[in-house]
């Protein structure tokens, strides 16, 4: 099965594929809209429906989008939405649709959630973006930016977690029972 993993945000990473391939991945920029909601959320759902039907997507999945602290009404709306919207279309063309959380997708990926006390708070979540980068690249992936990369950590966390020949490929020694 074909799955597309997604990142959403205004610049929404995505990678598709299935387990006995390559993904295809990067990033697609939503176009400014300011308080036009509806022209954003149409835009986002003609990008996806495109992305489903190209690729033969069989399963979406996205993560929860991280909302900032810090951020006006617009951008709150914005993101609130691309989760509704996903599942709309997705459920218009009958494609499963799963959402997960950063927490456990960072888990999965780079096995920690946050970055170390140590780390100066403001630099946090660039410390966890590096990591997930130098993950993909270690596994052979050169994502354009970290939303390419973010979705490619849950791209691998929806095969690891829906496919078992994938779990058991990249799952190492300790786990599928190979001496070292």
């Amino acid at each position: 099965m074909i799955v597309g993993a997604f990142d959403l945000a205004t610049c929404t990473g995505f990678a598709i594929g299935s387990s006995g391939g390559e993904p295809v991945y990067g990033a697609h920029k939503l176009p400014r809209t300011g308080r036009d909601y509806g022209h954003f959320g149409d835009a986002f759902a003609v990008w996806l429906r495109g992305m489903l039907d190209e690729h033969k997507i069989g399963l979406v999945v996205y993560e929860t989008p991280i909302l900032p602290a810090t951020t006006n009404i617009e951008t709150l709306k914005k993101l609130y939405s691309l989760g509704t919207v996903c599942e709309m279309v997705c459920r218009r063309a009958n494609i499963d649709v799963m959402e997960t959380d950063m927490q456990t997708v960072r888990s999965h990926f780079i096995k920690v959630t946050r970055a170390p006390k140590d780390v100066d708070p403001k630099k946090r979540r660039a410390w966890m973006k590096a990591r997930i980068v130098a993950e993909c690249h270690a596994r052979g992936w050169r994502p354009e930016d970290d939303n390419a990369a973010d979705a490619l950590s849950i791209w691998d966390f929806a095969l690891a977690t829906t496919d078992r020949d994938y779990a058991a490929r990249t799952a190492g020694p300790l786990l599928t029972g190979a001496s070292a």
